[in-house]
């Protein structure tokens, strides 16, 4: 399993959260945590969406050990980008 490739989409991640969240937390409106949570909402979802297509061109090439490390990484952005949208949303609400 290749890890080169989950790190650098979780290192993708973190850099859109936090630039996400700086963006909201300048503004201290009362809607930045629902501008949080909708704005990440959207970036992970187009970030796992991106790599369950990478990993399904890989899958379809006949390369599947990096279309597994594909499915792990948009697993793990998955999981990792929601407690992500919620917990901006709540540093935000703080």
């Amino acid at each position: 399993m290749d890890t080169r490739v989950l790190r650098n989409h979780l290192l993708v991640l973190l850099a859109y959260a936090v630039v996400t969240f700086l963006i909201f937390h300048a503004d201290d409106a009362e809607g930045a945590a629902m501008g949080i949570l909708l704005v990440m909402m959207v970036l992970v979802g187009a970030h796992t969406l991106g790599l369950l297509l990478a990993a399904l061109v890989h899958f379809i090439a006949k390369r599947p050990r990096p279309g597994r490390s594909h499915l792990l990484a948009a697993l793990l952005v998955l999981v990792v980008g929601f407690g992500l949208c919620w917990g901006g949303a709540g540093l935000a609400g703080a």
